[in-house]
């Protein structure tokens, strides 16, 4: 109420066209129990249970690449403890890395 008695209109929508003056209630994601859902609880923890060959490091870091001819065989990472490690591929390595990491790996 107060945001209206100051002078600002209600905003349904702050992310769409008509920009984000206003007020309006906070837009979230909640799953089914009504907690708040993010892209790790929603898509990567479910599969981690059922996947024993997956292994997620947080606060890892790709150093390198690693190569056996032209054929990317693996990657090497840091862990937060200063430790490298290298992690070999049985098929394939997709580096997701994110566009300001992607380059110096690559």
């Amino acid at each position: 109420e107060s945001f209206r008695q100051n002078g600002f209109e209600p905003n349904g929508d702050y992310n769409g066209p008509d920009g984000q003056a206003g007020y309006g209630d906070t837009q979230h994601s909640v799953d089914t129990s009504r907690m708040r859902a993010d892209a790790f609880n929603t898509f990567v923890e479910p599969v981690l249970r059922s996947r024993p060959n997956l292994y997620v490091a947080s606060e890892a870091y790709t150093r390198r690449l690693l190569f056996e001819g032209t054929r990317c065989t693996g990657v090497e990472v840091q862990l937060n403890d200063g430790s490298l490690v290298a992690v070999p591929a049985a098929l394939e390595v997709v580096l997701s890395a994110g566009a300001p990491q992607a380059p110096p790996v690559l």
